[in-house]
Parts: C-alpha cells; structure tokens; sequence
C-alpha cells in the first residue's frame, strides 16, 4: 500500500516532463539504450506503449539483469522513474522492490534529501523515512522535553534551534533532536553578553544572531541603541559582518522603549520604530541595513501605514494599511546593496511594484507577516543528519484580520494567504522597466 500511494502522490504532483541523466557506459547494452530511448519519449510525453516499437524495446529492457537494470533507474529524474513502472511488469517489480528506488521516491515525496554517507544502511534509512513521516502525519512522536519559556514574548525558533531569553543579556539556546534523522539534542548558553537584550531574530542557516541592544540608561538618544550581528554558536562577532556593531542613523531620537519591529531574512536587517519629532508626536521610520555590508541600504520614513514588511529574493516586502474604499496590497521595493542611504525618504516617494487583494466592505486591523523557509538549522548539524529537508521555495504566509462596520466581535474574521515567494519575483520580473506597475488581484491569485 505505501509503495502504491507514494507513487500515486508523484503522479499526481509532477508532470513527467523530466531531464534524463546520460548514461556514462560508453557502449551502453542494448537494454540499457531501450530504457533511455523510452525515458526520452516519456520526457516528450510521445511514447505509445502499444505500438510495435515499443513492445520491442519492452522486450530488450527485460532482458537487462536485474543489478544493471536497477543502477540505470537510478540516474533517472524522479518524475520519469515513477513513469516507468509503465513499461512492464518486471520493470514494475524491481521499481517497487528495490529499496534504493523506494527510498530515493519517498525522499521527494516527503520534501527530503538524503544526507552523507554513514553506517546506517539504505534499508535502515527508509525505514526511518518512514516512521517520520507517519509521526508528522499523526503528530505522535516518540518522546516529549518540557523547557522554560524565558522572558515573555522573547522565543524564537529557526528551524530545529529554539532560542530563549532569560534576564536582561542571557540565552539559552536548544537543538531540537530529531533521533530518526539521527540529529542529537544539545544545549549551550551565551550568558552575559555585556549588553541589554531589547530584541533579536535568529537565523540558523546563516549562524546568524541578531540582537537590537539598548544602554541601562534612560537615554532615547540613536546612540543608545545598537545592532549586534553575532555567531548563533558562540556569541562571538559573525565572520561574514562587515560591521558586527551597527549603529542607528545619527542625530536622531528614537522612542524604541515605546515599541518597534526587528526582522531579518537573507542578507538584510530591518527595524521600523517611532521617531519622535517633539515630546507628542512621532513618525515611524523603516531602516533597512545589509549585515554583510554593514551600510543602510534603505531609510523610509512617514512609514505609518506599513502593517509589517519582510524581504524576499533581494526585495523589501511591505504590507500597507488601505484607506477608506482602497483593497489591501503589498508593495515590493528593489534594494541595492551597495547605496548608503544617509536621509530618510517618504516611502510614498519610491517606486514600487504593487500586488493587490481584493476589496472587502470591513476594514482591515492588521496586517502580518512571516516566511516560511524548508532549511533552517545550523550548516554543521544537517551535515550530519540521515536525511533533511531537501531546498524548495520560500513561502510567504501574509494574514490580514478585518473588522466589521458594525463593529460586532462576531462578525470579524481573519484571512490567511500563504503564495509562493516565486510567484511575486517572476511577476516582478514581466513588470521591470514599467512604471510603478500594479498587479492586480486577478493576475497572482491561486487558481
């Protein structure tokens, strides 16, 4: 049954459009040529397995021995693999019984791929592939480690390392085990780190801490307010930061005590706070810095109807609270790495590209955002890991919460849209050289 569904799942999901890896035999037998002459026509979606050329090359690939025949799938796409099951019973057998085709077929079909080679065998591999995926499917797993939560609101999780906060300059971090991936539990601690903790992200792909970090003092001064860029495993300044402090723009006077937004995705590192223009008013200021370059790459202001803002594939991603009778959007704008932004500009002044949602009759209250990354744990520990999570497109998950005209509790409701990141770059890329280009609904819509 399990070999039945995962291929029905891999038919259902992929096209059988494939690449075919060559074969390196120079002088392939005559079998082995059948099996790349009818992978070829399968690619081509053009093969009549009726017809008398067919049954012919049916006839020469059967006659492979099993071990050859078996090494020849092998170097064939998942896609066209699954396909071949088609081209006769024998072929179908060796495909459904041969524990490296099983295992490299139910890898994809779990969104995993394999890891280094060690003394766990192919067939022990599989089986733990197995119990994996039926513990995410039935959410039963085989043991539960209670933690402390640390202060508040100040957990954050990237991939299997959980990070927590405790006093005012401590972490505590976590390596989540994941025992059939063979991945072991650890922990480790950055005590003291001779700053107040006012934020921070993670980014265990990157070994990447950030932390948003204030004097004891009572000073709202820029000066007061710093950015660390620190190694995720020793607390120490990250290798790859060209600056591993960076410090707000100057002469500024920032009311960070009051809130803000830290968030941190690839190379960029964004903070939207309250700039406080007299001791009643304030603005929001957005202020995009790249961690490698160690320069502000973006410095908006007037930024008060941003919802929330991320990056995607060298772009920042803002969601914009819509006026009376305007449909929810998000705006994409281009960021170069290498400018060095040294005033702040209206973000209404900077060309963007404009995705837009449909319209509703109730007003929207927020906007938020987050991402949703399949790689996501320190480079070191996946290298050891039986099989991990295989890369695959980032998706962004934007939710938008709407307020009724008649401001009854219940009849508000929350909206959750999940799009691949791919399918706002590709539609950026149909619209480069346009003039503040506008998307409508209709044109990015999942169909």
């Amino acid at each position: 049954m399990r070999v039945t569904s995962t291929v029905l799942r891999w038919s259902r999901r992929f096209s059988t459009s494939a690449r075919v890896r060559a074969s390196n035999t120079r002088h392939p037998p005559a079998g082995t040529s059948s099996l790349i002459t009818v992978t070829k026509k399968i690619e081509e979606e053009d093969f009549d397995w009726y017809s008398p050329m067919a049954r012919q090359l049916k006839g020469q690939i059967d006659d492979l021995p099993t071990e050859l025949l078996e090494r020849t799938l092998e170097k064939l796409e998942i896609q066209v693999l699954v396909a071949c099951r088609q081209v006769s019973p024998r072929v179908k057998r060796v495909i459904d019984e041969s524990v490296v085709l099983q295992y490299k077929i139910e890898l994809e079909t779990a969104g995993m791929e394999d890891g280094p080679p060690s003394e766990i065998t192919i067939a022990e591999r599989l089986q733990r592939l197995r119990k994996y995926t039926d513990s995410w499917a039935s959410a039963q797993f085989g043991s539960v480690e209670k933690l402390r939560g640390g202060r508040g609101s100040m957990l954050r999780l990237s991939g299997n390392v959980l990070c927590r906060c405790f006093g005012p300059s401590n972490l505590v971090l976590n390596i989540l085990p994941g025992n059939l991936r063979g991945v072991k539990a650890k922990e480790w601690r950055l005590d003291d780190l001779g700053f107040v903790i006012e934020d921070y992200a993670i980014d265990a792909a990157q070994d990447l801490l950030v932390i948003i970090s204030r004097t004891a003092e009572e000073d709202r001064s820029s000066s007061a307010h710093m950015i660390h860029c620190l190694s995720l495993s020793t607390g120490q300044a990250h290798p790859h930061a060209a600056r591993p402090k960076i410090l707000f723009p100057d002469n500024l006077v920032y009311d960070i005590y009051e809130w803000f937004k830290l968030r941190l995705s690839g190379d960029f590192i964004g903070v939207m706070v309250p700039y406080s223009l007299n001791a009643d008013e304030f603005q929001e200021h957005l202020v995009v810095w790249s961690w490698k370059e160690g320069t502000a790459c973006m410095w908006l202001s007037e930024a008060s109807r941003i919802e929330d803002f991320t990056f995607v594939n060298g772009f920042l991603l803002t969601g914009i609270e819509p006026s009376m009778g305007e449909k929810p959007r998000l705006h994409a704008y281009s960021i170069d790495k290498c400018s060095a932004y040294t005033e702040p500009v209206p973000f209404t002044k900077l060309s963007c590209f404009t995705f837009e949602y449909p319209s509703y009759d109730d007003h929207i209250l927020i906007m938020e955002f987050s991402t949703i990354s399949s790689l996501g744990s320190l480079p070191e520990l996946e290298g050891s890991a039986l099989f991990r999570a295989a890369p695959t497109d980032v998706y962004l998950a934007v939710q938008m919460c709407f307020e009724s005209d008649d401001f009854d509790a219940e009849h508000n409701f929350r909206v959750t849209h999940v799009v691949p990141v791919s399918v706002l770059t590709s539609r950026i890329r149909q619209m480069l050289g346009q003039s503040a280009p506008v998307i409508p609904w209709e044109e990015w819509a999942p169909r």
